[in-house]
């Protein structure tokens, strides 16, 4: 398993926000819910983001990241 912050590089070089690049990384890799938020105040911008939606915003960045692991 690669890890969230080189995946993250390797989506953020193309012209989107640092949310929807994070979402891509995240996608189907199996990351606990810790190391998504733990990245995810490393590594998305603030600007992309209200602060009053973050737990939701990782809430679904959980289910991205186990949502197609379950289903192979």
């Amino acid at each position: 398993m690669r890890s969230i912050e080189a995946r993250f590089n390797r989506f953020n070089k193309k012209p989107v926000s640092s949310y929807l690049a994070f979402s891509n990384a995240v996608k189907g890799q199996g990351f606990s819910r810790d190391s998504i938020s733990r990245n995810f105040v490393k590594l998305v911008y603030r600007d992309d983001y209200l602060k009053k939606d973050k737990k939701q915003l990782i809430d679904h960045l959980e289910n991205l990241s186990n949502s197609l692991r379950s289903t192979q």
